[in-house]
């Protein structure tokens, strides 16, 4: 059954066709992720979607009483109240019903039959509504988001900007809404959250659509790709990875078409230049003139411009390229007392040729400790040594905010060697082509900063790169360009990045960023996942199992320890089986009601409506409790 339908949407701004005849068809419970290049129009179809913005042609249909919920890149919530008030005013109606409730109770004592009944109306209703959890719900997405305890009691106005769209989403996902559009969620997001987030929409019962160019986020939730390219909108299925796989052969066959109907074109041409003259044969070629103006043409598919360079590199430093000793990253107190740092490194070395990811929650000191290295900030205490002839580069997240005023070919031609057309000829691999080159920083999309700066590190070039998230405001086949530069690059890379997709490709190592201290690990992103895995799976490791390790250490045989541990994963597997066949029967009463409600929507009638709705409710609470056991025994199954 469909929630949300598009017919024939086309949307121009001046003489620029955005969106041109899209239809979609967004099915209840489908997990959709759009994609395409910036400048594309993603925007501008969930803006469409979602009635901000209304369509210069077409239609645009909420099914029956379905409600959307719409985060844009740019929302953030501005209000004089608390983030926790902020996202307890989500349940107005519970909070009601909890205000009658408590006016009632100093008059139980001597009230009649009347006034309890009428109380135990009112806690049911709350009750079956969810009233006992939602303050539960708020501070599990509070803390999901990472927000600490005294950033829930801050004014909304205080916070910053990244934290205020934080703070919408936490409120989004509250709301529930039946449809979720979500244009970049995880901006603003550390891999923490992000993979809070990534699970809790695994979870997710209703609806929604994700505008992302997180690719591991993509493959890990959806169901199809809607891939938006040129104003036209293609429909696949899978997650990305099949996305990519029916994409190129989508475009194989795009071009077969289009090749076999240029060569019967250029047949038939050729036969009626040959014969139109010829009596015999005149009223064959007059034929073949007729049947190519009926031909439908094939458009000759159109390739986006990709990003094409490559980073200098003027000559190879010694083996050890970097060495922290007790090095404390903060910065100096301002009233002179004792200093307070983000997090100490008692020893860690990067050597030629690795390629080291920078990870943590935000505010740890990532960017800190970039700047430390290449001396804006001095260490706290400790030794920063540098190796034998490093030349290094450094990619800034914010770079040149205070040149706004500059034209993109006077910051690159100011550098020795580099005149405008030199500049300019650059400026061309990074798609600012014609007057785009004069344009000023200022005038510049997030997306379009991001090349610039990326353009001014190709131009320095080094042998050794420190990159503040490069992949900030990229898009996927800007992404994937500066993956393969940065393989084919022969020097060293220490990278910030919460991109886990381009982390997993490029990183051979791991620092991480923990407890304010920095965690060292001698492999990629997959043998750091397992090493997280295995500190969670001892942290959960079942009951039984670990009592009788501790008690018996030493004194179990293997083939007791085996014994022990067979009869509990056994246990866990019945529990499991029974929690499964659970579900699955609430799935199916859950189908009911939900068909109940839309007949009693139908219908009007507002009695059938609250009833059901207090079991929908109440359902729910009980799925979301089996869902969590269900995990927790799969966690224990795992570490047993």
């Amino acid at each position: 059954m469909s929630v949300l339908i598009a017919q024939q949407v086309t949307q121009r701004y001046a003489d620029q066709t955005v969106l041109s005849g899209v239809c979609l068809n967004l099915g209840r419970g489908a997990h959709v992720g759009l994609i395409g290049p910036n400048g594309a129009g993603k925007t501008t179809l969930l803006n469409v979607l979602a009635g901000a913005v209304r369509a210069d042609e077409g239609d645009v249909h909420v099914v029956g009483r379905a409600t959307l919920g719409y985060l844009t890149q740019t929302s953030g919530l501005h209000s004089t109240l608390t983030l926790y008030e902020e996202l307890r005013s989500t349940f107005k109606p519970l909070l009601a019903l909890e205000r009658q409730m408590k006016r009632l109770e100093p008059q139980l004592s001597t009230g009649g039959g009347a006034l309890l009944q009428r109380y135990d109306g009112l806690r049911y209703a709350f009750e079956t509504g969810g009233g006992y959890s939602y303050d539960s719900r708020i501070h599990a997405v509070l803390k999901g988001l990472q927000f600490s305890t005294e950033q829930a009691q801050q004014p909304l106005d205080q916070l910053s900007g990244g934290q205020a769209a934080r703070a919408a989403l936490a409120k989004l996902l509250l709301q529930q809404p039946d449809v979720l559009l979500l244009d970049e969620p995880t901006n603003h997001l550390d891999l923490e959250a992000l993979a809070w987030l990534e699970e809790y929409l695994q979870r997710w019962k209703g609806a929604y659509i994700i505008s992302s160019h997180d690719r591991l986020l993509l493959d890990r939730l959806v169901d199809s790709i809607w891939a938006l390219e040129q104003g036209r909108l293609d429909t696949f299925t899978g997650n990305y990875t099949a996305y990519v796989a029916q994409h190129e052969e989508a475009l194989r066959h795009r071009w077969e078409a289009y090749y076999e109907q240029q060569a019967t074109i250029r047949k038939s041409e050729d036969f009626i230049r040959r014969n139109h003259y010829d009596k015999k044969t005149a009223a064959q070629a007059q034929a073949r003139r007729r049947a190519l103006e009926k031909i439908e043409p094939v458009e000759r598919p159109v390739k986006e411009r990709e990003l094409a360079f490559e980073i200098a590199f003027p000559r190879a430093c010694g083996r050890r390229v970097l060495r922290l000793q007790g090095v404390d990253i903060g910065y100096p107190s301002a009233n002179g007392e004792r200093d307070d740092a983000l997090f100490h490194v008692e020893h860690a070395v990067i050597n030629r040729g690795q390629r080291v990811a920078l990870i943590g929650p935000n505010g740890s000191g990532k960017t800190s400790l970039l700047k430390t290295l290449i001396g804006q900030i001095p260490p706290l205490a400790g030794k920063v040594e540098w190796g034998h002839a490093v030349a290094y580069a450094y990619f800034s997240q914010i770079g040149w905010d205070c040149e706004r005023e500059r034209t993109l070919v006077e910051v690159l031609s100011e550098e020795p060697g580099w005149t405008i057309s030199k500049a300019r000829s650059l400026l061309g691999q990074f798609l600012f082509s014609g007057e785009e080159a004069f344009k000023k920083l200022e005038q510049l999309s997030g997306g379009e900063r991001s090349r610039v700066a990326l353009a001014h590190l190709a131009q320095l070039g080094g042998n050794v790169l420190l990159l503040d998230e490069p992949t900030n405001h990229l898009d996927i086949p800007a992404r994937e360009t500066l993956e393969r530069v940065l393989l084919a690059y022969p020097g060293t890379v220490l990278m910030v990045s919460h991109d886990r997709f381009f982390v997993q490709k490029l990183a051979t190592h791991i620092w991480e960023i923990r407890d304010q201290a920095l965690h060292v690990y001698a492999g990629d992103y997959r043998f750091y996942r397992r090493r997280q895995d295995d500190l969670v799976s001892e942290a959960v490791r079942p009951t039984v199992e670990r009592k009788a390790a501790e008690e018996t250490k030493g004194k179990l045989s293997p083939g007791k320890l085996l014994r022990l541990r067979q009869r509990q994963r056994a246990k866990l597997e019945r529990e499991e089986a029974d929690i499964a066949s659970k579900i699955q029967e609430l799935d199916q009463t859950l189908a009911g009601v939900e068909t109940g409600l839309e007949q009693a929507g139908y219908d009007q009638n507002l009695d059938k409506i609250q009833q059901l709705h207090g079991d929908y409710e109440r359902l729910k609470h009980l799925q979301e409790t089996l869902y969590t056991r269900w995990e927790q025994v799969a966690q224990q199954l795992e570490a047993v």
